[in-house]
């Protein structure tokens, strides 16, 4: 009977001793209420922009050998890929593990790229032309709600929302046959879907540490110009260019919240 009482009484302070920790860390971290902070990371835009004209126009300026080497060059890829910093705000509501909140965030984020390719005129060699195109953004805001699950001071989460970029593409066409020139520009502010996930560590009874990624498309845009100038300034508006560009960005970033 003796050594029963005593292996129950071993057995259940074992269990004691590793139930408190949980209890502990569950009490400690809680991460209900208001944050703000600061981060810092990569931003990795890509873009897949063309220059396009028609040939069967009159008087057209382009033959149709021209046409297709031009519209072949026209199509480039644009991979702009800088640093990025900026500062947020939310707030979180936790019940049992579910964390649940929202967030609202500003990021400077200066992408500028651009990509320049030359080729010659197959019926009119050695002339040559030139297409080249600029993809340029300053800022990344979003709007987004977030969901996860903590234990102890690690908070797993998923994010979804709303993303603002202010998008410029500008194009340019020259060539050495008649010194002709051709501009185009492509300037909105998309308003997409934005998601994403990350973890968030506690590292003091205010502060934590996290690291995030997010992905958004902001989707196609078009733009059409009818000022292709020749030399001593003919303007030939009937030949119309055709400037297309998308913009996918992807963002990995850490930072530091403090909550209140």
């Amino acid at each position: 009977m003796g050594a029963r009482f005593k292996l129950v009484f071993v057995g259940t302070a074992l269990l004691t001793v590793a139930f408190l920790p949980s209890v502990a860390l569950a009490q400690t971290y809680s991460w209900t209420g208001l944050y703000v902070g600061g981060s810092l990371g990569n931003a990795m835009g890509k873009a897949e922009a063309t220059t396009t004209t028609l040939a069967n126009v009159s008087p057209g300026y382009f033959v149709q050998s021209s046409v297709v080497a031009v519209n072949a060059v026209g199509a480039q890829e644009i991979k702009p890929t800088k640093m990025l910093f900026g500062g947020a705000a939310g707030f979180v509501g936790q019940s049992g593990r579910l964390v649940v909140g929202i967030e609202g965030d500003y990021s400077r984020m200066k992408l500028d790229d651009s990509v320049d390719t030359n080729a010659v005129y197959p019926d009119f060699a050695p002339t040559s032309f030139t297409v080249e195109q600029q993809i340029k953004t300053t800022y990344l805001i979003t709007f987004r709600g977030r969901l996860g699950v903590a234990a102890g001071p690690a908070l797993i989460y998923g994010t979804a929302g709303i993303a603002i970029v202010d998008l410029d593409n500008e194009s340019r066409f020259t060539d050495d046959f008649s010194s002709a020139l051709e501009t185009g520009s492509i300037k909105v502010t998309p308003k997409k879907f934005i998601f994403g996930g990350g973890a968030e560590f506690r590292v003091g009874t205010h502060a934590s540490l996290k690291g995030e990624f997010l992905h958004a498309d902001f989707g196609e845009f078009t733009a059409t110009s009818t000022n292709l100038t020749l030399a001593g300034g003919l303007l030939r508006p009937q030949n119309v260019f055709t400037h297309t560009t998308n913009f996918v960005l992807n963002v990995i970033r850490f930072g530091v919240n403090v909550g209140f």
